[in-house]
């Protein structure tokens, strides 16, 4: 499904020129069709129009009285129709009435000035589109593309109108991943249903799906916004991990969107989290995006394995009490908590690992050091499962 503001920045809609209907480009187009046969001065059976067609006219049979054209717009109207293109090859005069009731009824109404601009190059460009955004391979594809390539911001943003024309100026990407079969089922459904809500869309990506939604910006609670889409779309909060990326105003930048829900649902995986937003990422704002997994390894290594080795031999828990200890932000009672031992045991194997080192447990940038150490245990599979986003 596609309404006007879908079509309005193919190449065959420069030679139309909006006259009336301004409020009705969220009509829904089902088909375009050519009419002018069907009608006549007695007016023929309309029963067989569909909703939501885009009727494309010269009003031919109005050649000698354009006030024939009012009553073919109330008609039009009666059944629904999506809007009205005239090629008005025979000069004809649009009353105002005509275009006071296209605006009372948010009909939209077209007047195609280009004479190169013929019914028949319409219908194809608007069928392309039609298929385009029906084509849940070709949104895939584009995703992929976008991601796996350099392309500059002007082809990124060439390649989004070609996905989503009428997507607005501000937007926000999130990345959902469904936490159970019956929520992948979920969002398959959604996915396969191909429905498309007002400018957003949903789009299959690996494991999850883009959500890529316009803003309203008088919303600036992110909680908020993410009530209303969660019931836009029809989820359970409870059966999805989503990452939300930052509010972006230029369609070049889709691709940096992209990637931060995608990393934003990965942190929110990784700690346990249902939702979070990229600007919560900290650290791992520029760990995610670094380019070389190797070198992170080799940092990496220099913590883990003389923790490992200890461990190893002496059942010690060093390395799991030092990850609960990052994620509970360096507070010691939380991560005995976690760790469901005494706080006097927590901070004895904290004390043993800065020993290893030669370091001083008081030591503020030695902590630093050892998170970073397990922020990239937890980050380099993720990184070298999608290495293609970081080459």
């Amino acid at each position: 499904m596609f309404s006007f503001r879908d079509i309005m920045d193919l190449d065959v809609m420069n030679g139309m020129k909006l006259i009336a209907g301004e409020k009705g480009l969220d009509n829904e187009i089902e088909k375009v069709s050519i009419l002018d046969y069907e009608f006549t001065r007695k007016g023929s059976s309309y029963a067989s129009w569909s909703d939501g067609e885009f009727v494309l006219t010269t009003f031919l049979y109005a050649a000698g009285d354009a006030s024939l054209i009012f009553p073919a717009v109330k008609r039009l109207c009666r059944v629904k129709a999506a809007g009205l293109a005239i090629r008005n090859v025979f000069q004809l005069e649009i009353s105002r009435d005509v275009i006071w009731f296209a605006n009372q009824h948010n009909f939209p109404i077209f007047i195609i000035d280009d004479h190169q601009c013929y019914f028949e190059k319409i219908i194809i460009g608007i069928n392309d589109l039609k298929q385009r955004l029906n084509d849940s391979n070709f949104q895939e594809k584009n995703i992929v593309e976008i991601l796996n390539n350099h392309f500059t911001q002007a082809e990124v943003k060439e390649r989004v109108l070609k996905m989503n024309p009428s997507m607005g100026n501000s937007y926000e990407i999130c990345y959902i991943k469904p936490v159970n079969f019956l929520a992948e089922n979920n969002l398959n459904n959604l996915i396969k249903g191909k429905k498309k809500w007002g400018s957003d869309n949903l789009i299959r990506y690996k494991s999850g799906a883009f959500y890529i939604r316009t803003i309203d910006q008088s919303k600036n609670e992110r909680t908020e916004r993410a009530e209303s889409w969660y019931k836009k779309l029809s989820l359970e909060p409870e059966r999805f991990i989503v990452g939300v990326s930052e509010t972006h105003r230029f369609k070049g930048d889709f691709r940096d969107a992209l990637l931060e829900s995608y990393f934003a649902c990965f942190y929110a995986q990784t700690y346990g989290q249902r939702i979070c937003s990229y600007d919560c990422l900290g650290w791992y704002q520029i760990l995610l995006q670094a380019r070389s997994a190797v070198q992170m390894e080799r940092y990496m290594d220099k913590t883990y394995q003389p923790i490992f080795e200890y461990d190893r031999k002496m059942n010690a828990d060093l390395w799991l009490t030092l990850m609960a200890y990052e994620a509970s932000n360096g507070n010691l009672k939380k991560t005995a908590e976690r760790m469901n031992a005494h706080i006097n045991t927590v901070r004895y194997r904290l004390k043993k690992i800065c020993e290893l080192f030669g370091k001083d447990f008081s030591d503020r940038n030695f902590e630093v050091e050892l998170f970073s150490a397990v922020k990239i245990f937890y980050a380099l599979p993720f990184i070298r499962e999608n290495m293609e986003l970081f080459d």
